[in-house]
């Protein structure tokens, strides 16, 4: 073949590479240009659904989020939610089983999800929840305790304020005594008909499980500073 010919065919080639590259670069600008909105969200048309395994020859159910707009923020929603659900201990017996037998959906809105997970009778396990907070920056906010939301002595000058009112509801409902540390530690959930009017559950594990329920206006106010406007729905 002629070297003049080869040579334009090499140009040419070039030439297209390049405006091939020029076109999907302009196509993943555009993209990327759209993606903080994908990122920000609302997620008002996600759905809990549920997964199926097989444990110790039965069928465990387990929630799980679907039909939501950011990935991301679904994959840590679902990794958090899988971990319970196929969680295996030990019975009071030492025999392996599941570790919760149910879970409930307690609060679900384009603000908040909290579902809490109930131990089963013979295990020796605490009740645990999944808390998200769609909107707090990119990737939410997923919490499960006392601290995760509202800090610890050291971070949070309100925490004596709010230890004394989780005391009042607690002796009030009948429930045991506990430490501040072991408060901390305290599993957190809300459920309620709207956010204005939901309440905060407290759990904890002690001789049996207990369960202090307070109106969440009622410690709003002893977030932690970063956590106050992600709350904001609340007020």
């Amino acid at each position: 073949m002629n070297k003049k010919i080869v040579l334009v065919l090499v140009i040419t080639l070039l030439a297209a590479f390049a405006f091939v590259a020029c076109d999907q670069s302009a196509e993943y600008l555009a993209m990327e240009s759209k993606l903080p909105d994908r990122v920000y969200a609302v997620e008002n048309a996600y759905e809990i659904s549920y997964e199926t395994v097989v444990k110790f020859g039965k069928d465990v159910n387990y929630p799980l989020m679907t039909k939501m707009e950011n990935l991301s923020k679904s994959r840590v929603i679902n990794g958090a939610l899988s971990t319970r659900g196929v969680k295996i201990g030990s019975d009071t017996d030492g025999n392996p089983g599941m570790v919760f037998d149910s879970y409930e959906v307690l609060f679900q809105t384009p603000d908040l999800l909290s579902i809490k997970f109930y131990a089963a009778d013979k295990m020796n396990a605490q009740d645990e929840s999944v808390n998200f907070l769609f909107a707090a920056g990119k990737d939410g906010k997923l919490f499960m305790n006392v601290a995760n939301i509202f800090g610890k002595s050291e971070t949070n000058t309100n925490m004596d304020a709010l230890f004394s009112v989780f005391n009042s509801y607690r002796e009030l409902q009948g429930m045991e005594e506990i430490t501040l540390n072991e408060f901390y530690f305290a599993v957190v959930a809300f459920k309620g008909d709207d956010a204005k009017t939901m309440d905060i559950i407290i759990s904890y594990l002690k001789t049996e499980q207990n369960e202090v329920i307070i109106p969440f206006a009622e410690v709003i106010d002893y977030l932690l500073p970063e956590d106050v406007e992600f709350f904001a729905f609340a007020n």
